[in-house]
């Protein structure tokens, strides 16, 4: 049991109560020194004034699929593709412990920020969280890098080059997504890209998984 424990403790309990810690620490400076930080939110309206119908249901798509649900339900799907595929337990579990870890660490840095969403139209219903860091942008992030880092291991024509577009085009095109929409700030979408990258190759390591 203890070897169980050991990993888990090193790679994934200890450094995420420090990153959690950092964060709050850096959402709150945003909220205190920098008084929310608004010049950054000019992003969002130029997003907001350039919003088109096509670009309004194009974000809908990457921003619904970072739904909590939705999540949740992709990080089963994901497991059960990876345990038809490897036969592996640690590999079907990865994706649910990466968005379960991100969460965690994403819910104890955001209870003590607090922080407002960016004042412009939202297009969709805000969660009653703070806005820094972005969990759907998170969780998203650690979720599409487990999976991509298994389909690199894959020795099938074509796995790598698909590895690629889960890897980038999943997590950036969430993030974009959000901004456009009114639902984070720039620094909420970077912050919790970050934290879903630490989350993956910690629950990775975590389960040892083999590197690439």
């Amino acid at each position: 049991m203890s070897e169980v424990r050991q990993p888990w403790l090193r790679e994934v309990v200890l450094p995420g109560a420090v990153i959690s810690a950092g964060i709050a620490g850096v959402g709150r400076v945003i909220e205190g020194p920098l008084r929310g930080w608004p010049a950054e939110d000019e992003l969002n309206r130029w997003f907001v004034r350039h919003r088109t119908p096509l670009g309004n249901a194009l974000t809908w798509v990457p921003s619904t699929y970072a739904d909590t649900p939705a999540t949740i339900a992709m990080s089963f799907v994901y497991g059960g593709w990876l345990w038809r595929e490897t036969g592996s337990v640690r590999e079907a579990i990865a994706p649910l412990a990466a968005i379960t870890v991100e969460t965690v660490c994403f819910m104890s840095a955001a209870r003590v920020v607090g922080r407002a969403r960016p004042d412009v139209p939202w297009l969709d219903r805000p969660a009653h969280t703070s806005s820094f860091p972005s969990g759907h942008t998170g969780a998203t992030t650690a979720m599409s890098l487990t999976v991509a880092h298994a389909l690199a291991r894959r020795d099938v024509p074509g796995s790598r080059r698909l590895a690629h577009v889960v890897r980038w085009g999943v997590p950036v095109s969430v993030a974009a997504s959000r901004v456009y929409r009114g639902m984070h700030h720039p620094s909420d979408v970077v912050v919790g890209s970050l934290l879903g990258a630490w989350t993956a190759g910690a629950v990775r390591r975590a389960l040892g998984i083999p590197t690439l």
